[in-house]
């Protein structure tokens, strides 16, 4: 990780803070990444579902272990 985090630097005596991940960071990457990517994968996941039983007549994905 110390490509993305360096030493602290140095300009004209003062000490610029290195950067650091917060809480908020953590928050805006659950909710503005993880949660619209999940919720796509279930919907397509749910229509492929259908799709399989409507017109294929078949099972799809882990369905076909329990029948």
């Amino acid at each position: 990780m110390t490509l993305f985090f360096h030493k602290a630097h140095t300009v004209s005596g003062a000490t610029i803070p290195r950067r650091k991940f917060t809480g908020w960071a953590v928050l805006y990457f659950f909710v503005l990444v993880c949660v619209p990517v999940l919720l796509i994968a279930l919907a397509l996941d749910v229509l492929f579902y259908f799709i399989f039983q409507e017109f294929f007549d078949s099972c799809y994905a882990v369905t076909c272990l329990f029948k």
